[in-house]
């Protein structure tokens, strides 16, 4: 196992504390390797097949505890790797909505939206992820609330960083609740390669270290179901409810949990109603809510802030978006989705050796309700964002990760009948080896997506937002794209869109400037030539005067004092990484 680590991925070293582990050459483990299967053979292979058979107990009897250590990594890689700043469009609006929730208001004042000339003013003033309000000179969010409320007490609970680990604690819950499934279905053996493909799961891994609502809205699923297979109505009920509330699009899958709950209710028919009833009734408080706060903020309740069905949702995105998502599918889950393929291919051609099968482990037919599970909780999700737009970044494929536990639960059964095909003298040690492999594998793929580098890119919003904070004064408007939402929660000022307005740029600059406020200007440097081209009449687009400062490393982000382009200062700009 350790070899094939190093053979994948180059080496690891594992420095905890008094432990330091260093493996970076293949020759050690083999040679260790080697020797002990050599003294296992001088032993006869009776013992070998005991000793195989004493593996797989080890992992039947202690899956619970190994699933618990795979969902402590998935948390770890999000807490060692987030980006702990405020960035870009999503993160940005989760956050400063978390604020807001603290504050008791989700309406933001911009009373500049009414003092300038040009039309649709509250557009240009809302930065990524708001819009206007119901009232003039408003702003509000336009994401669900549910990830924002969760946000909101983790800002009670730990401060200002509290928000950045709400990921890793759902992705820790999505890999248990991987295991729960796999093992409820099929048996702990199952749950624990179920465990192992979701912990290491590329997804996963480039989803825990940003500030995102899918693994949120993951591991509320999964949790949901699973209380619904324990027979908790009012747990899977309030579960369902917090994750519409976090993802209103998946509402279909409160109908598979309802499903779950009447078929593993006990007690007959009205047993299974009682419990329907307890579950819409600790389902209705969220959705209640839901529709209130939509109705207060976009003047419907069942309206979304992201637009109505039409503009979202088009028939025209099904087959651009089967063939893009197959192929993020395939890019992002090869070796799994290699090790599932063999495995049914094994289960189709050889039939199990009369004798062989493990009493740890379940009959063949044992595959089918992990599988149907697995397509029930797809239909929904296919059918909603295959007809959402077309994306062309393979991070995208963050919109199916509620699938991912119940897929790979099914996974995990279908692995775990086609280890009976193997010999018992290896069958539990090929098992591990491929995970193994599999695993150092989605590891490499996460690297090369940047999941481990992100940190050091996201960290020029934080630099940006708060050296602007700390320099700008109080008249300041930032004018900005990118960087409204990351500029407008560090500081605190106005931000203007320039990517939203319906007017000259130097006329909106002039206009801001004869109401006595400094607009300041906030360009990363792949918007420099959008910029010029919204406004290819425009002095200040150009940009041809030094800046004032200059973030980042590998994405360059520059600040802008249009004064300085009649009074340059003749200083050179900050330089802060």
């Amino acid at each position: 196992m350790v070899a094939v680590v190093i053979a994948i991925t180059g080496g690891f070293v594992v420095d905890a504390g008094p432990l330091y582990l260093s493996a970076h050459r293949l020759f050690p483990p083999i040679v260790v390797a080697a020797a002990a299967y050599l003294l296992a053979f001088l032993q006869g292979h009776p013992s070998i097949v005991a000793a195989d058979a004493a593996l797989s107990a080890f992992v039947h009897r202690h899956a619970l505890a190994i699933a618990v250590v795979l969902a402590a990594v998935a948390a770890g890689v999000g807490i060692a790797f987030g980006t702990y700043v405020v960035a870009a469009s999503d993160p940005s609006a989760y956050i400063s909505q978390a604020r807001l929730i603290t504050r008791g208001d989700l309406v933001v004042a911009v009373p500049l939206a009414s003092h300038v000339s040009w039309p649709m003013s509250e557009w240009s003033f809302a930065p990524l992820g708001y819009r206007p309000g119901p009232h003039p000179a408003e702003i509000v969010p336009t994401y669900p609330p549910g990830v924002p409320f969760i946000m909101a007490i983790a800002l009670f609970v730990a401060g200002e960083n509290g928000p950045f680990f709400v990921g890793p604690f759902f992705a820790a819950l999505s890999v248990l609740g991987a295991y729960g499934l796999a093992a409820r279905l099929h048996s702990r053996t199952a749950g624990v390669m179920a465990a192992v493909l979701m912990a290491f799961s590329p997804l996963l891994l480039s989803q825990v270290v940003q500030s995102m609502s899918d693994i949120p809205a993951t591991g509320l699923w999964t949790l949901a179901l699973l209380a619904a297979m324990a027979g908790r109505p009012i747990a899977a009920g309030a579960l369902s409810g917090l994750a519409i509330a976090t993802r209103p699009s998946l509402l279909p899958i409160a109908g598979i949990t309802a499903l779950l709950l009447a078929i593993w209710s006990e007690g007959g028919g009205r047993a299974a109603f009682a419990a329907l009833v307890k579950f819409a009734l600790a389902m209705a408080p969220a959705i209640a809510a839901l529709a209130w706060i939509q109705w207060s903020l976009y003047g419907n309740p069942l309206a979304s802030g992201h637009g109505t069905f039409a503009e979202m949702f088009s028939i025209t995105n099904v087959v651009p978006n089967i063939r893009a998502y197959a192929m993020r599918v395939l890019t992002g889950e090869t070796p799994a989705l290699a090790l599932i393929t063999t495995s049914v291919v094994a289960l189709v051609a050889r039939r199990v050796p009369a004798g062989l099968e493990s009493k740890t482990r379940p009959t063949p037919t044992a595959v089918l309700p992990s599988v149907c599970l697995a397509v029930l909780i797809a239909m929904p999700v296919l059918a909603c964002y295959l007809a959402y737009g077309v994306f062309s970044d393979w991070a995208y494929l963050r919109f199916f990760l509620p699938i991912w536990p119940a897929a790979f639960a099914a996974a995990g059964a279908v692995i775990g009948n086609a280890s009976l095909r193997l010999s018992p003298a290896i069958r539990t040690q090929v098992l591990l080896v491929v995970l193994t492999l599999v695993s150092a594998r989605n590891v490499v793929t996460a690297a090369h997506e940047g999941s481990f580098t992100l940190r050091v890119d996201a960290s020029r919003y934080g630099t940006a937002g708060r050296y602007l904070d700390a320099v700008l004064p109080p008249n300041a408007v930032i004018v900005a794209s990118q960087h409204s939402g990351s500029a407008s929660y560090y500081t605190s000022r106005p931000v203007v869109r320039w990517d939203s307005l319906d007017v000259g740029f130097d006329v909106a600059l002039d206009d801001l400037a004869q109401l006595g406020r400094l607009p300041v200007i906030v360009v990363e440097d792949w918007e420099e030539p959008l910029l010029r081209q919204k406004f290819p009449a425009s002095t200040f687009a150009r940009l041809d005067w030094p800046a004032r400062a200059d973030f980042g490393r590998t994405t360059r982000v520059r600040l802008f004092d249009p004064a300085d382009r009649e009074r340059p200062t003749g200083r050179p700009p900050d330089r802060l990484p």
